[in-house]
C-alpha cells in the first residue's frame, strides 16, 4: 500500500514538475514580450505595475519547482544527499516563496483595488520596490530562522535534514504565522474585489446619469472598467485557488500538533495528498493566467507573427542577393 501511495505521488509530482515549469516559464516569457513590444500589441501602462507582481509570482513558483522538489522528494528514498549548506540555506527556499506567493497576492490584490478607485497607478519602479521588500521579508521571517534551525540529523542508517526547533512555542508560532498569512491572503482578496465591485458599479450608475457626455468617452470609460473587472476576476479565481492548495497542509500539520489524527491510520496519505496540492499550484497559477489573460496569448502570437515576418523578410534579401 505505502510503495503504491510513493508510486502516485512520484507521477504526480513528476507530472507537475515537467508542466509547471513549462507554464511558468511561458507566462514569464509572455509579460517580458509584452513590456518590450508595447507598440507591437496592446498594452496598457496602468497595468505595468500587477504584470510585474503576476511575473514575480511565476518567478516564485518556478523556484519552488526548482529547488524544493529535488529537496522533499529525494530524500524520501534515499539519504540527505546535498550537504549542510543546502540543508541551511537552500532547502527553506519552499518556505520563503509560499511567504513572497502569499504577500504578492495580496498586494496585487490592494494594487486592483487602488486602480478602481482612481488612485494613479503605480509605476515599474514602485513594482520593483514593492517585490523587493516582498522577498527581504519573506527572508527575515521564514529564511533566516529556518537557516538558523534548520540542521542534519544523523542516525545508523540515514541523514536528515529537518527542522530542530528550540521549544513547542516557536514551532507553533511559525506553524500559526503561516496560516494567518494564508487567511490575511484570502481575506485581502476578498475585501478587494468586494470593494471593486462596487467602486465599478458607483462608476457605472455616475455614467448612465452623465447623458450629456459623448457617446466614445462613455464607450472609453466602459472598456477600462470592463477591463479592471476583467483583472479582478482573474485575481479572485488565482487568490481561490491559492488557498484551496495552500491551506489544507499547515491544517494538517494543526491537526497532528493537536492529536486529532494522532492515531489515525491514514496519516500518511493525507500528507503526500496535501503535499501534491501544495507543489500542484505552481501549476494551477500559470494555467490560470494563460487561460484567462488574453494580454498573455496576444504577447505570444504577436512574438511568432513578428518572427514569421523577419524570417519571411530576409528569405527575400536573399532572393533579391
Amino acid at each position: 500500500m505505502v510503495e503504491l501511495v510513493r508510486l502516485v505521488e512520484l507521477i504526480a509530482v513528476g507530472v507537475i514538475f515537467f508542466f509547471g515549469v513549462i507554464c511558468n516559464c511561458v507566462v514569464i516569457r509572455s509579460i517580458s514580450l509584452a513590456r518590450s513590444m508595447r507598440g507591437a500589441v496592446p498594452y496598457n501602462i496602468k497595468n505595468e505595475c500587477v504584470n510585474l507582481l503576476v511575473m514575480n509570482l511565476a518567478i516564485t513558483d518556478l523556484l519552488i519547482l526548482l529547488v524544493s522538489i529535488p529537496m522533499d522528494i529525494v530524500p524520501e528514498h534515499i539519504s540527505w544527499p546535498y550537504g549542510t549548506f543546502v540543508c541551511k540555506f537552500i532547502s527553506p527556499i519552499q518556505d520563503i516563496g509560499l511567504t513572497a506567493s502569499t504577500m504578492t497576492f495580496s498586494a496585487i490584490a490592494v494594487e486592483r483595488y487602488l486602480v478602481s478607485k482612481g488612485v494613479v497607478h503605480q509605476g515599474a519602479r514602485n513594482a520593483k520596490l514593492i517585490i523587493a521588500g516582498i522577498w527581504l521579508v519573506s527572508w527575515l521571517t521564514m529564511g533566516l530562522p529556518m537557516a538558523i534551525y534548520k540542521q542534519l540529523i544523523m542516525d545508523e542508517t540515514r541523514v536528515e535534514c529537518d527542522v530542530i526547533w528550540p521549544n513547542k512555542y516557536v514551532a507553533d508560532f511559525f506553524l500559526f504565522y503561516m496560516i494567518a498569512l494564508v487567511g490575511a491572503c484570502a481575506i485581502t482578496g476578498a475585501l478587494a474585489y468586494c470593494g471593486i465591485r462596487r467602486s465599478l458599479a458607483k462608476v457605472r450608475q455616475i455614467y448612465n446619469k452623465e447623458r450629456s457626455r459623448e457617446n466614445v468617452d462613455q464607450v472609453s470609460d466602459d472598456a477600462l472598467a470592463e477591463q479592471v473587472l476583467k483583472i479582478s476576476n482573474l485575481i479572485c479565481v488565482l487568490i481561490s485557488v491559492f488557498v484551496i492548495c495552500v491551506f489544507p497542509f499547515p491544517l494538517f500539520v494543526v491537526l497532528i500538533e493537536t492529536d486529532v489524527l494522532a492515531n489515525f491510520r491514514y496519516n500518511y496519505v493525507i500528507y503526500l495528498a496535501t503535499s501534491c496540492l501544495l507543489y500542484g499550484n505552481c501549476l494551477a497559477n500559470p494555467l490560470i493566467l494563460m487561460f484567462m489573460s488574453r494580454d498573455a496569448r496576444t504577447a505570444l502570437i504577436e512574438k511568432r507573427s513578428s518572427t514569421r515576418r523577419i524570417e519571411a523578410t530576409e528569405h527575400i534579401r536573399l532572393e533579391d542577393a
